[in-house]
């Protein structure tokens, strides 16, 4: 991120027509493949990972232009490249013979017991610990394994 700041900080510097700016046109253009490069390798090891060592994969179909509304993690959210990876998932999951399901956003995941099926409406996001009525206590981050 700061090499391609000052990348284009400097391209704005030069004189419009120069050889020096096509020139920091150019090396800016470069640094920019060079980050797709980074991410898609990124993705493309991630997504591989995940297909060789499951055979089942259940992706959510989030609303990504929905929680772009939110400035603070619209950078973060818009640079994961969540399309893209659910695309290779699917592809790679198909090419091996495996099951990739798409849950609906709405699902009530994080509200329903792995271990019995209970479903409770009532809880917070402030809690960590899913109280089960059967008795079942389970970390809500235990839930998505």
């Amino acid at each position: 991120m700061k090499r391609q700041q000052r990348l284009a900080k400097s391209l704005s510097r030069k004189q419009k027509g120069s050889r020096n700016r096509r020139d920091a046109t150019a090396k800016l253009g470069r640094h920019h493949h060079h980050v797709a490069n980074v991410r898609r390798h990124l993705l493309h090891q991630v997504s591989n990972e995940l297909v060789k060592t499951h055979d089942r994969l259940v992706i959510e179909d989030l609303h990504v232009a929905g929680m772009l509304a939110n400035h603070r993690l619209a950078r973060a959210i818009s640079d994961a490249g969540w399309s893209e990876f659910a695309r290779l998932l699917k592809y790679k999951q198909a090419w091996r013979v495996g099951q990739l399901i798409e849950a609906d956003r709405w699902y009530p995941c994080s509200q329903l017991c792995s271990i019995c099926g209970d479903h409770r409406t009532d809880l917070s996001l402030a809690g960590r610990v899913f109280p089960c009525a059967n008795g079942h206590f389970i970390p809500k981050l235990l839930l998505f394994r």
